[in-house]
């Protein structure tokens, strides 16, 4: 496992670098959510150093780490919005390499192989070829997972830039239906339904007359949207294959890997085995290797597919409702700054919604993935939580000791 956890910590480590240069090395006051996570990540680090697995531990709670750094850094509006317009042209390039890959298949394995290492290079063309004869495609990204994560990055900053201005852009409608029909394309079920459950967020936080009608009436007009696409491009239809499958195993798998947690809590049922540890107790389980044989895998090496299944194994009972317990406050903390809204400009509403946005998939897709286990996923998550810290601080000024000692002296002339 250590070939995974290497890049994984260098990668954190040069994003949080960065995100101290960027900020001109500023950290924002501490409030609530910040604090909750300060002690959330301090827990984490006790228990990993205290974990049997120690070596393997430590390594994701450095993630953490750089990415909490990040999170308190002191980036402006420009530099959130730069952000999303990086993401957005990635995102829409990728987007892009998906829907090509429909005419020149095998795309990534035979152009782009060579992005692998040599010694994991066959099994990695092996699995996208066989993710290919099922109908899903990956484009340059060479795996369905990653693929979906990045359009749904695409048709969050679209749907974020519709619900922040007066009227649609144009651009912004054509590239939302690309990235839509791109994720259909991956086959991955949750991270397709996740932008349409953040679609009904932005409506009900927003403050739009009959919108209840109107998202009514955009559900019959995303039926009909469907139905075209899948009439243009049918291997489109391989999402609702897997969604209304009844025949096949709708957990593929995971109930397998969510009892391995309810085992691996007994180990230590109040505070856990350590941060990152599921696949070194999870691999000495039976049922485990049965299910990584098969999948194809010598060792199970891709988590439990579930943050709260996966937490409660690796942090215990107290650590599960403190890290889970700081995640939905921040989130709940997110939608009350919808009575802001009114104050913010357009660049501040499409940071607003897009912090909006990856809070819900976080918690949406944790709950059959794993999103706290990966460093992409945690990098964009906390970037939206420093989102949200941006505009508290900037729509709530935090006044200094000395200001308010200035305004006492005022009150008492």
């Amino acid at each position: 496992m250590a070939q995974f956890r290497k890049p994984l910590l260098i990668t954190g480590a040069c994003f949080c670098g960065l995100s101290f240069i960027a900020a001109n090395t500023k950290f924002r006051a501490l409030n609530a959510v910040s604090l909750l996570w300060l002690i959330s990540i301090a827990y984490m680090f006790i228990g990993a150093t205290l974990s049997n697995y120690s070596q393997d531990a430590i390594p994701y709670v450095l993630v953490y780490i750089c990415c909490f750094v990040a999170m308190i850094s002191g980036f402006t509006k420009e530099d959130y919005i730069l952000f999303i317009k990086i993401a957005e042209v990635v995102s829409i390039v990728l987007a892009f390499t998906i829907l090509l890959e429909i005419i020149i298949q095998p795309l990534f394995t035979k152009y782009f192989s060579f992005i692998f290492p040599a010694e994991t290079r066959a099994r990695r063309i092996e699995m996208i070829l066989a993710e290919l004869s099922r109908g899903y495609y990956s484009g340059l990204l060479g795996e369905i997972g990653e693929a979906a994560f990045a359009m749904n990055i695409l048709v969050a900053i679209e749907l974020c830039k519709m619900f922040s201005r007066k009227k649609a852009d144009k651009f912004s409608i054509v590239f939302l239906i690309i990235g839509i029909v791109s994720l259909m394309l991956t086959g991955k079920r949750t991270l397709f339904v996740i932008p349409f459950f953040t679609t009904i967020l932005f409506v009900l936080v927003n403050k739009i007359k009959g919108k209840y009608i109107k998202i009514l009436f955009a559900g019959c007009i995303v039926l009909l949207l469907f139905y075209i696409f899948i009439m243009i491009i049918p291997q489109a239809g391989i999402i609702f294959d897997r969604l209304f499958d009844s025949k096949g195993d709708a957990l593929s798998g995971r109930d397998v890997l969510w009892n391995a947690c309810k085992s691996i809590n007994t180990h230590n049922p109040l505070f856990g085995t350590g941060l990152g540890t599921f696949t070194n107790y999870a691999n000495k389980m039976t049922d485990i290797q049965v299910l990584a044989a098969q999948q194809g895998f010598d060792i199970w090496t891709t988590q439990a597919h579930s943050i709260y299944y996966q937490f409660y194994g690796e942090l215990g009972v107290f650590g599960t409702v403190l890290v889970i317990g700081t995640i939905g406050y921040s989130f709940i903390k997110t939608i009350m700054l919808k009575s802001k809204t009114d104050v913010m400009d357009s660049a501040q509403k499409i940071i607003y919604h897009f912090s909006l946005y990856f809070q819900a998939w976080f918690l949406i897709y944790g709950l059959t993935g794993n999103v706290g286990h990966y460093t992409q996923d945690l990098i964009i998550y906390f970037m939206s939580i420093g989102m949200y810290l941006y505009l508290k601080y900037t729509l709530y000024p935090v006044k200094s000791i000395f200001d308010r000692e200035q305004e006492q002296q005022r009150s008492n002339l």
